[in-house]
């Protein structure tokens, strides 16, 4: 069986057991997972694309890379998303404004700018706060996991309580 750490690069950062990736090697095919993955490709498809001998070791480091990338940077996910949402668009404008656009595209042009202009303000809080309901979610919660229900909600009140939100 190949570990994570074994194999040596091949031209498609493919691994042969016996040999070890060096620290850079390893570097490297960990950023291009995550590229690849960033990118939209399946796990089986990075599999076959980097060489990795199981799903599973696939799966353990795009584990090990995501947790790095949330420890080390917080807000690049948000960065990326509003990266692919500028992206979106650049190609839904040039359909509305196009006179060759026939009025169809241009409606499903604008719905999808529309679902873009949506995403991108919930994501950066400009629309107004929305409601949650906690104590159903809280009842959810202790039904779930066999938890007594008063108890559950009077521990969150005292938390609340003592946060001073109360």
């Amino acid at each position: 069986m190949t570990t994570e750490a074994e194999g040596t690069a091949g031209a498609k950062g493919n691994t042969r057991k016996g040999n070890r990736l060096s620290p850079s090697q390893r570097e490297e095919r960990l950023t291009r997972l995550l590229n690849l993955r960033r990118g939209g490709a399946t796990f089986r498809q990075i599999q076959e694309a980097l060489g990795y001998g199981s799903l599973g070791h696939v799966h353990r480091d795009f584990e090990l890379i995501m947790k790095r990338t949330v420890r080390e940077l917080p807000d690049h996910v948000r960065l990326l998303e509003l990266d692919r949402l500028d992206t979106l668009v650049r190609v839904y404008m040039p359909m509305l404004t196009s006179p060759d656009t026939t009025p169809e595209q241009k409606i499903r042009a604008g719905d999808g700018l529309l679902r873009v202009m949506d995403r991108r303000a919930k994501m950066l809080g400009l629309d107004a706060p929305q409601k949650f309901d906690i104590t159903t979610y809280l009842r959810e919660f202790a039904a779930r996991e066999g938890l007594p229900e008063e108890m559950v909600l009077q521990e969150v009140e005292g938390i609340v309580q003592r946060m001073g939100f109360a």
